[in-house]
């Protein structure tokens, strides 16, 4: 039989190490999916507790700086929410806008 799964090159954000009990922990928070929760990891952000102290920005400004240079509002948002412990579409417009200034703020510096 022909292992059909993919393959992805090493550092590749699509390469997800075996989860553990942290990683289910953060991957049970809203807006926070297997990838996500490894890039977490790997800039010291292994639990909910931990991601809640650092905080959105923070945790996306390290990942950004140590990860993944091309991380996207959507994680950005994906962040805040999880913090927050609501989804998506329940974060405000207001919030939604506040977090858009600061990410292209972060383009710009």
């Amino acid at each position: 039989m022909v292992d059909m799964s993919p393959t992805f090159p090493p550092g590749h954000a699509q390469q997800v190490k075996p989860m553990g009990l942290l990683m289910t922990e953060l991957t049970a928070l809203p807006e926070i999916g297997p990838v996500t929760a490894c890039q977490l990891s790997e800039v010291g952000i292994a639990d909910a507790k931990t991601l809640r102290e650092v905080g959105a920005r923070e945790a996306f400004a390290r990942i950004r700086e140590k990860v993944d240079p091309g991380a996207c509002i959507q994680m950005l948002t994906g962040l805040e929410c999880a913090v927050r412990g609501i989804h998506a579409r329940d974060l405000s417009p207001e919030d939604k806008s506040d977090l858009r200034d600061w990410f292209r703020a972060l383009d710009k510096k």
